[in-house]
């Protein structure tokens, strides 16, 4: 179960719920989450802050919590992460109507083959009514098509290179 508060109101939920209460945080791409649980019961206290880091750490030190890096994370969530892990993705760059390339994105469970992406993407812009009445060697030969393929193990390796250049410090405020 998940309890998502206000983050002023964090510190007091935590205390008030866990022995010990440390709190996580991580860096998300909607801004600081902050996460506290107990694994016996399965309860995750959870907040989104839009502090930075250091003062989002402050202001829970200063309550007397423990703060480190990380997030608790819930079973349905975890189900998604290992779905997402075990993604392919493929993008096509094609030529396309306008002044400059066009690129398609798509995750598939399985790896693809060259020919099961130029499917896929063909299928989406006739259901869009984007190919006219091209057929998919016409779409290929005039799209000019750029494929890759990239795979589980490549976009952890993007992932892990990313967050490396991550500045572990919060700009001067």
């Amino acid at each position: 179960m998940v309890l998502e508060v206000e983050f002023i109101d964090f510190a007091t939920e935590a205390k008030e719920r866990f022995a010990k209460p440390v709190a996580y945080l991580a860096d998300t791409s909607t801004g600081l989450q902050v996460t506290a649980g107990d694994s016996a019961t399965e309860f995750i206290l959870f907040a989104r802050s839009s502090l930075s880091r250091d003062a989002a750490k402050a202001a829970l030190e200063k309550e007397k919590l423990t703060v480190r890096h990380g997030a608790w994370i819930g079973e349905e969530e975890m189900a998604l992460h290992a779905q997402l892990l075990d993604s392919h993705v493929a993008a096509v760059a094609y030529k396309s109507s306008e002044d400059r390339p066009g690129l398609w994105v798509e995750a598939f469970a399985n790896e693809p083959t060259h020919n099961d992406v130029l499917s896929r993407i063909f299928t989406e812009f006739q259901g869009a009514g984007l190919t006219g009445k091209f057929e998919l060697d016409d779409f290929i030969r005039i799209a000019d098509p750029t494929i890759v393929i990239l795979s589980p193990e490549q976009l952890r390796a993007f992932a892990t290179r990313s967050a490396e250049l991550v500045a572990p410090f919060a700009p001067d405020e």
